[in-house]
């Protein structure tokens, strides 16, 4: 979203979740964060971990087709365990750390997704075996253990 913070965006889209979804405190969000790059991420200092990724992934080109990304990102999602049928989503937008992080119902995420216009983030599970990145190519990439 050209313009407009990661913090902004994470604003919201807790707004916009109505008491669904909730910012993680900071601290515990970059521990999060470490989790994930200890397990998926050569180097932790990348712009793009997506583009460093130290297993073999999965990608889903989807263009500009809405129903090709619904389809492929919600089955990559219901794969994931979460607290209480909750996901991690981490809003990096092209901006450097530290990067909010919101936990979100998945079956309300991509729905809330859909409200705002496109940024680029990735959603991963509790235990961070299972990550899928958002990025600016329209293209899905989805690392798991």
């Amino acid at each position: 979203m050209m313009g407009t913070t990661v913090n902004e965006i994470a604003s919201k889209l807790v707004a916009l979740g109505a008491g669904s979804a909730r910012l993680i405190a900071p601290n515990a969000a970059n521990d999060l964060l470490h989790q994930v790059a200890s397990m998926h991420v050569f180097d932790a200092c990348a712009r793009y971990w997506w583009s460093s990724l130290k297993h073999q992934a999965e990608t889903t080109e989807y263009g500009s087709d809405t129903d090709v990304w619904r389809h492929a990102f919600d089955e990559h999602v219901q794969k994931m365990g979460g607290e209480g049928g909750g996901v991690f989503l981490a809003i990096t937008d092209d901006e450097d750390r530290p990067w909010p992080v919101i936990v979100v119902p998945k079956d309300r995420l991509i729905h809330l997704l859909l409200e705002l216009p496109f940024f680029e983030y990735f959603v991963f599970e509790k235990s961070c075996d299972r990550v899928v990145f958002d990025t600016h190519h329209n293209t899905l990439v989805a690392s798991r253990l």
